[in-house]
């Protein structure tokens, strides 16, 4: 018990004591019935969440309105509270990836990103949708957020048992750069773009991380070296097994420190077309996120009740 509460606190284990955690870690990860259950329950409380900033949502309410609308929802529920800090963006602060919410008001025809969950006795869920601001969306709008939902459905459908979670990310990493090809703001052939691992600047983290027992579940703290695919470096790196609980949750954005970035621009001047980019500067990004517990031969999506209110 000491060596598993030191490891909590950011110490290295050595030895027996990290072979005791890893051990211990393996055998949680594997959710169980009543586990499960739990987190289904969780996730219907964060269903009236993301249904209550349906209703409020609005242009000229603010981001800290949205944030005080959810919280105060999933209280009411039976929630605890929340298992991270919760992240709304609108517009441009929608690509940002842990974006604070500000007194920043919402505009007309933006999307706004919704990354949050509802938490009891630790339990968790870790839900991200994408939401329009009013009317209609435009075509860039559309084209970005079908791509990130393409990438998302065909990533939970390849996750299932005896799946190595770095071919998932890598899958989404190639739907979103052909997408990215397709819209004209790559160029080349996709092989190249993904040898050179140009898509990263638009989609630049991991596809997802286990969940459930705490946002981020054991699973990975044996990672003591991970290795970077396609830019991000993978902290969970482990073949799937049945009833791991894992988030799927890709995502492209428009980043203006990355877009800006002069190391960025030089390595990829050839590759990202950069007059193109212009046009997308400011329409911030999409993630959607959703919790799939692994079968045998599929999976079970525990947050397939959280709505996606853009409907394409």
């Amino acid at each position: 018990f000491t060596a598993v509460y030191k490891l909590g606190q950011g110490e290295v284990l050595e030895g027996k004591a990290f072979d005791l955690r890893t051990a211990m870690d393996q055998t949680r990860r594997v959710k169980d019935q009543a586990e499960v259950n739990l987190i289904k329950q969780l996730a219907q409380i964060a269903t009236h969440g993301y249904n209550k900033i349906h209703e409020v949502l609005r242009p000229g309410i603010t981001e800290i309105d949205l944030q005080l609308a959810y919280e105060g929802e999933i209280r009411r529920q039976g929630a605890h509270g929340v298992p991270y800090e919760t992240i709304i963006g609108g517009g441009p602060n929608s690509a940002i990836l842990h974006a604070i919410p500000t007194d920043r008001v919402v505009q007309e025809g933006e999307f706004v990103l919704v990354d949050a969950g509802a938490e009891v006795y630790d339990y968790c869920v870790d839900i991200t949708r994408v939401f329009a601001a009013s009317g209609k969306l435009s075509s860039q709008h559309t084209a970005l957020y079908q791509l990130v939902r393409r990438a998302h459905t065909e990533c939970i459908a390849m996750s299932k048992a005896g799946v190595f979670w770095r071919d998932v990310h890598m899958h989404a990493a190639r739907v979103i750069s052909e997408g990215l090809l397709q819209l004209g703001i790559l160029k080349g052939s996709l092989d190249t773009l993904m040898e050179k691992e140009v898509g990263s600047v638009f989609f630049p983290h991991g596809v997802g991380h286990l969940v459930g027992l705490r946002v981020r579940d054991t699973g990975h703290a044996e990672n003591r070296e991970p290795k970077t695919y396609f830019g991000a470096r993978l902290r969970v790196d482990i073949e799937l097994e049945e009833n791991h609980l894992i988030t799927v949750e890709p995502g492209c954005y428009f980043i203006s420190s990355l877009l800006e970035s002069a190391e960025v621009q030089a390595r990829f001047k050839d590759d990202i077309n950069w007059s193109e980019v212009e046009k997308w500067k400011g329409i911030g990004g999409v993630r959607i996120e959703d919790n799939i517990l692994i079968g045998r031969d599929g999976n079970e999506n525990l947050t397939i009740d959280v709505p996606k209110h853009i409907e394409l």
